[in-house]
């Protein structure tokens, strides 16, 4: 069960449409909309966990809009509980139709300003944080496309950063400054079908 100082506060300050509580080994649909598509993810929890909607449209408040980047925020947050403690990890979701070195380098920016505003919620809460994982969700990738000529021309404009990527999305493990320090974070890449349809099971990412 839930923390009862974090279920009081979910219930006594939190919009309902914005979270959602879901029992041990339950399911919830994850759905994201854009100009390009929309996603639709089925998602299984092994452990109660709580799922923040829609958290791009709720950063906080005091951010400049105004300053690139400041209010940009993954899709979905889901704070997992772990079994055996009151501690929570934190899962973290975003879709994209398409996946390119481009694009692959919004995600990164996306889930680091994700990670300051889930731990925003999760002070508000009394919450323990533990672990973090992403996750990216797509039905195109790019990244992978003609990888022998992309590599060829990345090397030959010295393209270090696009060339960083392409290596980070084979091995699942993406680098970001978080407080001013370099860290490495686990991800999962997950493939929707052609009309943005997924399904998958949330546990513990490990390498």
């Amino acid at each position: 069960m839930l923390p009862v100082h974090i279920k009081e506060k979910l219930d006594n300050f939190f919009l309902e449409k914005e979270f959602a509580i879901v029992e041990a080994n339950g399911k919830i649909t994850l759905r994201e909309k854009s100009k390009t598509g929309k996603a639709e993810l089925v998602c299984t929890f092994d452990e109660e966990s709580i799922v923040f909607l829609r958290p791009e449209q709720k950063v906080l408040p005091y951010l400049d809009t105004q300053k690139p980047g400041a209010t940009s925020c993954a899709d979905v947050f889901v704070f997992k509980k772990q079994k055996a403690n009151d501690t929570f990890d934190l899962h973290m979701f975003e879709f994209k139709k398409t996946v390119n070195t481009t694009h692959y380098s919004k995600v990164k920016h996306q889930f680091t300003m994700g990670i300051y505003n889930a731990r925003a919620i999760a002070g508000f809460l009394g919450m323990d944080l533990g672990k973090i994982y992403l996750y990216i969700g797509y039905r195109n990738d790019e990244m992978i496309s003609n990888k022998n000529s992309s590599l060829i021309s990345l090397r030959a404009n010295n393209n270090l950063q696009s060339m960083a990527n392409m290596k980070e999305w084979k091995t699942r493990e993406c680098t970001l400054e978080i407080d001013k320090e370099k860290k490495i974070f686990v991800f999962e890449k997950i493939v929707l079908d052609e009309e943005g349809y997924g399904t998958i099971k949330v546990t513990t990412l490990e390498r």
